[in-house]
């Protein structure tokens, strides 16, 4: 068995020693269709600047994104005499 990190009888001090806050009300977020909606706009819509970077958006997006710059440079190479 492997080695505990502090004695068993302090378990569980910090979470006894935290004041309890009531949960606030909030807004019903949207469920099933309507949240992939808004995850696709916030992904690959409004990709937005930070940093003076471009955000890094969705591992799927960054692949069609470098095929597109690829392709692109092909043709450039190709349509040349």
């Amino acid at each position: 068995m492997g080695k505990v990190h502090g004695s068993l009888a302090r378990a569980g001090k910090v979470k006894s020693q935290t004041p309890k806050v009531e949960p606030q009300e909030k807004k019903k977020t949207p469920k099933g269709r309507a949240k992939k909606r808004i995850t696709y706009t916030r992904r690959f819509v409004n990709v937005t600047m930070t940093g003076g970077k471009r955000k890094v958006g969705h591992v799927a997006f960054n692949r069609i994104a470098a095929r597109k710059i690829y392709t692109d440079a092909y043709q450039k190479f190709a349509d040349e005499p």
